[in-house]
């Protein structure tokens, strides 16, 4: 079943990290990925911003934080 794309916004704390992103999107032709380069701490976003929050590597406090930014009850 084909579905329509979504959008995905990657965050990584490293410059040198979201800089390789980019390279190998661009690479692939990935159109719906933006990348950000922010700490899990302070995030530049407002309460229910997505509706799916997935965290791969974070500690400690930002996944406390994970719940402020999703729309959904689902942790």
């Amino acid at each position: 079943m084909l579905v329509k794309a979504g959008e995905v916004l990657a965050v990584d704390i490293q410059p040198t990290i979201s800089s390789r992103l980019l390279g190998r999107l661009r690479k692939e032709r990935i159109e719906n990925v933006t990348v950000i380069t922010a700490s899990a701490y302070y995030l530049p976003f407002q309460n229910d911003t997505f509706d799916r929050v997935f965290m791969v590597t974070v500690l400690g406090r930002s996944l406390k934080n994970e719940r402020l930014y999703s729309r959904l009850d689902a942790f």
